[in-house]
């Protein structure tokens, strides 16, 4: 055997075991240096999670806990509101009735007779009957709480806070012999869009109005969440066109890819030509949500309630209100019974998963994550 062959034999070994050491260290290096990444990359998305919950909770969102009445009341029935006090010395008899009532104009609702509805409650009940407007904003629930209404007459997407925190029960909402008067949430992709339902919404941004509206950002963040756990900034993007008619113009556009709006604005912009049936598609359409819900107060007596009740339910609305009406169809309004457990469900699942409206609600962050696929 050549004799440089055979020593280079020899050698082999001996850096080989020269080298282990080095090879260690380097492999240990390693090992250290894909573990710090590790940690950042964890770090960082923890940090980019932490940032977009603030988003969340930024744009009104709650923790998504099912919500349910106060521990001071009971529910011996089930029926998801307050009983009535067994003891007769603490069930209310008032002189006057309290009697507040949406004023401002709710998305095109036709105008109500309030002064004829309070006549006729106090036909009913014996009771004179003290009237006050609300006007829809933050402030109400401060006139709600220091004035404590007997009868409240509120946006229906409002009342599961009045139910679970002040003992309000909820039994008609506004409508007809064809159901509730209110609007349909409208999921609606652009013509150009690949969108086709609304699980593929995952990764694209979702065109909202502004967070206190109920068809124009509440009901399609709760509806994606609950029947596709998809969340608003870390499943998909959220911005505010500010109103419904924008969005529904940058979607007919091509400005925009997806956008939830009401059904009755889409349907009266295409109606009017404004924008082609063409343009869009509806990709989700959900069931009414009610527009006024009356409710009274959990404590008073049985016969104020019977009596409440009768006046309520068999009050239909003047003509002539009808006819000064802002609804584009004006329709006879009268109120239709309404059962809280049965007929609320999609109101409290959007409760559920976001804070009230009748608290303050933040107004949303300056600037959106924008997804891409």
């Amino acid at each position: 055997m050549n004799s440089s062959l055979a020593n280079t034999h020899k050698r082999t070994p001996f850096m080989l075991w020269m080298l282990r050491p080095v090879l260690y260290l380097t492999l240990a290096v390693l090992l250290v240096f894909c573990g710090y990444l590790v940690r950042q990359t964890q770090g960082e998305r923890e940090v980019d999670f932490q940032l977009k919950q603030s988003m969340m909770s930024g744009y009104g969102i709650g923790s998504g806990a099912h919500k349910h009445l106060a521990s001071r009341f009971a529910d011996a029935h089930g029926n998801l509101t307050a009983d009535a006090p067994t003891d007769p010395s603490r069930l209310a008899d008032p002189d006057d009735l309290r009697f507040a009532y949406l004023q401002k104009d709710v998305d095109g609702a036709e105008s109500i007779a309030w002064s004829e509805l309070a006549k006729a409650i106090e036909t009913a009940t014996g009771k004179h009957v003290a009237s006050q407007n609300l006007e829809g904003d933050k402030d109400d629930l401060k006139t709600i709480q220091e004035q404590g209404f007997h009868v409240l007459i509120v946006h229906a997407a409002d009342t599961p806070y009045l139910v679970n925190e002040l003992g309000y029960v909820p039994f008609a909402v506004a409508g007809d012999d064809h159901g509730p008067h209110g609007h349909r949430l409208n999921l609606i992709a652009s013509a150009n869009s690949q969108i086709q339902t609304p699980e593929e919404i995952k990764g694209h941004t979702l065109m909202a109005t502004e967070p206190r509206s109920i068809t124009g950002y509440r009901a399609g963040i709760a509806y994606l969440q609950q029947t596709y756990g998809l969340r608003p900034e870390l499943d998909f993007a959220v911005n505010f066109s500010t109103s419904q008619r924008n969005s529904i113009l940058g979607i007919a556009g091509g400005s925009m890819e997806v956008a939830e709006v009401s059904s009755d604005k889409l349907r009266s912009m295409t109606r009017k030509g404004e924008v082609s049936d063409k343009s869009y598609r509806i990709i989700y359409e959900s069931e009414v949500i009610p527009r006024f819900a009356v409710c009274y107060s959990y404590n008073l007596k049985p016969e104020l309630v019977a009596g409440i009740k009768k006046a309520v339910l068999g009050f239909v609305n003047p003509p002539a209100a009808a006819e000064v009406s802002n609804a584009e169809v004006p329709r006879p309004v009268r109120f239709i019974p309404a059962n809280y457990a049965k007929d609320f469900v999609m109101i409290r699942t959007m409760d559920d998963a976001f804070e009230s409206r009748l608290r303050e609600v933040p107004e949303p962050p300056a600037t959106q994550t924008a997804l891409h696929n």
